[in-house]
């Protein structure tokens, strides 16, 4: 069962993930689904294992469940993590990410990655980092706060963030390498 992870942000919402499913089929509120482009539909086709199924209350609007597409290919994580924007949710199915405003879901995805392997926290600024096997993003306050180019050849991991930048190791032709990021920009700083 995945969890909702809030890394110590404050969401301004509730959430449950994968909720009992109504006997009736009637879940008694809206129900988006998110499409791999961050368009919405009535329902979505999950080929590729069941959906992600999450219930979210924001504070200032109404009940809705959102249900988001397994990634197949694009990865095993699965999670919904709080953003450091309060109104902003961000589900992982199956390493395809979306960001979600809570009070407007309608309107789609504001952001949509694939390949998802590690969603991890930096405090300062305060930023929720999605992880993919060469390249990394970065949500912050109202949203996208930076993406990088083509980092390495594969395996980029966070290991640590903190005040000397985000340290990543990842391999490269020559063997393993560790990066250091701005976590402001997201511009490589050097290696280690």
């Amino acid at each position: 069962m995945e969890a909702f992870e809030t890394f110590g942000f404050e969401p301004g919402y509730d959430v449950e993930v994968d909720p009992e499913f109504p006997g009736d089929g009637d879940w008694g509120c809206d129900v988006i689904g998110f499409l791999p482009d961050g368009r919405t539909a009535s329902d979505v086709e999950s080929r590729w294992g069941p959906p992600l199924v999450v219930r979210v209350q924001p504070a200032s609007s109404g009940l809705w469940v959102a249900k988001f597409p397994a990634g197949g290919a694009s990865g095993r994580l699965r999670g919904v993590f709080a953003a450091p924007d309060p109104g902003l949710l961000v589900g992982v199915s199956d390493g395809l990410a979306y960001v979600v405003d809570v009070e407007s879901p309608g309107a789609g995805a504001v952001l949509v990655s694939h390949g998802v392997h590690q969603v991890v926290d930096c405090p300062d600024p305060p930023l929720i980092l999605l992880v993919r096997w060469t390249d990394m993003l970065a949500v912050g306050v109202g949203g996208e706060a930076w993406r990088t180019p083509r980092l390495c050849l594969d395996s980029l991991t966070v290991r640590e963030t903190g005040p000397r930048g985000i340290v990543c190791t990842c391999e490269e032709t020559a063997g393993p390498l560790t990066l250091v990021l701005d976590p402001e920009t997201g511009v490589r700083l050097g290696q280690i």
